[in-house]
């Protein structure tokens, strides 16, 4: 079905195609990004060199303190 979404002649179809393949594309790598600083969040006492990069950029700062999936992965993997 979605194979000939591409060479479909409708615009609109071609357009739609482009639109939600980029949001499915925008949402997996945002995803794929707070699971990497979920990890890194998880195991912060182990490698405290990751986490010292982490804090001088803004960016991944951002990321790394805003993360729900890293608060989860925290709190489920913390030493009690």
């Amino acid at each position: 079905i979605t194979a000939n979404m591409e060479d479909s002649k409708s615009k609109a179809i071609r357009v739609t195609n482009r639109v939600l393949g980029g949001i499915v594309g925008l949402v997996i790598g945002a995803v794929t990004i707070l699971t990497v600083f979920a990890v890194f969040k998880a195991t912060a006492d182990k490698i405290p060199a990751v986490i010292q990069y982490i804090e001088q950029s803004t960016i991944c700062k951002f990321f790394y303190d805003l993360n729900p999936i890293g608060t989860a992965f925290a709190s489920i993997f913390a030493k009690q």
